[in-house]
């Protein structure tokens, strides 16, 4: 097949509640997820897109105290490297890693990683904004993120689709999210005041309601335009049709997709 897209879990998915004890989520995705890119691999097809997760980042149950994730920068990025706070992140990430490993020598292979955040459906999507945070009820930082679930659908898509995705014997994380959060209120004080994440280095301006996570390699890479619920509530532009020459290749109100937090494929 010229590609494969996989969303990494053998069943169906019990994500922030974690129904299912931390080794068998692990076991389930890390396993599934290697069964599949062996079997792609073998097969001779030239791309593998995984449905990662933006948990694989750094997702904590604690929003605050001393198991609260903490960025080492903002926005977070692909560089930023991971910190995986409990197991269905940490199971993405060894997933993630899995097709490190299989990009060392599948040379014909090329392999992409989304890292989704929640998503948001298309029929809630004119529930946003939010209301704000406050200190008492606390979303840990990366619920803070979002995406539009046609933006992750069309993701995959151009994952797919898109020569500059990724290069025969490489692996490409990509982080998936729309440019702002869930709230109205301006992200830099709100993060301080309801997460005490304050003095956090910035590698650029965060105006107004930026979001904390940046999709500026998939822009670059993928033509992700993502959907804001700014843009009149939902409606945008379309992403931009990847070059196909050559192709070879919740837990949360509102959300739904890969594993319930939507980030992951599950």
């Amino acid at each position: 097949p010229p590609a494969v897209v996989a969303p990494g879990a053998a069943r169906p998915p019990q994500i922030i509640l974690e129904q299912i004890p931390p080794s068998v989520l692990l076991r389930d995705n890390v396993s599934a997820t290697a069964a599949v890119c062996d079997a792609a691999v073998g097969a001779g097809a030239t791309r593998f897109v995984f449905s990662s997760s933006a948990f694989a980042m750094g997702y904590s149950h604690a929003a605050s105290g001393p198991q609260a994730y903490r960025p080492r920068y903002l926005p977070v990025d692909e560089a930023h490297g991971a910190m995986p706070h409990e197991s269905y992140g940490l199971s993405k990430l060894v997933g993630e890693e899995v097709l490190e490993c299989a990009a060392r020598t599948a040379t014909h292979t090329s392999f992409v990683s989304l890292r989704f955040t929640n998503i948001v459906k298309r029929d809630r999507f004119g529930e946003l904004p939010w209301p704000a945070p406050t200190r008492d009820q606390p979303p840990t930082m990366m619920l803070w993120a979002y995406t539009h679930e046609d933006d992750v659908i069309e993701a995959h898509v151009a994952s797919v689709l898109s020569p500059s995705a990724a290069a025969p014997g490489a692996h490409e994380p990509y982080l998936i999210c729309a440019p702002d959060t869930r709230y109205a209120e301006p992200t830099l004080p709100l993060l301080a005041s309801v997460l005490g994440i304050v003095n956090t280095p910035l590698t650029e301006p965060m105006a107004g309601n930026a979001s904390p996570l940046s999709a500026a390699k998939a822009r670059a890479r993928l033509g992700f335009r993502p959907r804001s619920w700014q843009d009149g509530k939902g409606a945008h532009g379309g992403p931009v049709a990847p070059d196909t020459a050559g192709k070879g290749g919740a837990a949360t109100p509102g959300d739904g997709g890969g594993g319930g937090e939507g980030g992951g494929g599950g």
